[in-house]
């Protein structure tokens, strides 16, 4: 049996040696005898995946152009969204079973630069930081997939002459976390929608 300590490939070699045929003696001890043994050696290559990306499979960007949003006493604008991701290994092929669907994700947002649209760290939080607070306990499902439900940005720079417009961007930088792997993602916000990873 192999343990694997990290993720990547290793070639396992092993020595063995066994009893080709047994015969029974009943007046010499033991009673059972191996008159001939057979040895050798084996070897295997193993490759342990673990989650290296994220791709987007569903979601939308919602703007709240209609319904405005608050920030603390003033008026703004933003946009809120809900993504499904999809978790990818070191290949960029889709993990699914039963290790990843046990493990419990989770994200923490940095607020980078530029800030045109005036954001807080945490501004924009999808489950929870740190884990196990908040709406966290969500895990990845045998998928491979998980939800990011209602991801928001709101800010006064998108609200002029009581309208919303379009004003700079912010930069942030979003990492997920996977059960002890960490997923970095850059993301732009802007008044009307959000490029993640470029996308």
């Amino acid at each position: 049996m192999v343990t694997a300590q990290n993720g990547g490939t290793a070639n396992i070699t092993a020595a063995w040696t066994d009893c080709a045929s047994w015969y029974y003696n009943p007046r010499n001890h033991p009673p059972c005898q191996c008159p001939a043994d057979t040895s050798g050696t084996t070897s295997s290559t193993v490759t342990v995946l673990y989650p290296k990306s994220l791709s987007i499979v569903a979601g939308t960007n919602n703007t709240t152009k209609e319904a405005t949003c608050s920030v603390e006493s003033s008026t703004g604008c933003g946009v809120t969204r809900t993504f499904t991701y999809q978790v990818l290994d070191q290949n960029g092929h889709a993990m699914t079973g039963s290790w990843i669907a046990s493990q419990q994700f989770w994200d923490a947002v940095q607020v980078t630069s530029p800030d045109g649209l005036g954001l807080k760290n945490g501004t924009s939080k999808t489950t929870c930081s740190p884990p196990n607070t908040g709406p966290c306990g969500i895990y990845v499902n045998s998928l491979g997939q998980f939800e990011e439900a209602g991801l928001g940005a709101c800010s006064t720079a998108c609200y002029a002459n009581k309208t919303c417009v379009t004003a700079g961007y912010t930069a942030v930088s979003q990492t997920w976390h996977i059960g002890s792997y960490s997923i970095v993602n850059q993301v732009q916000v802007y008044c009307d929608h959000v490029l993640w990873n470029g996308q």
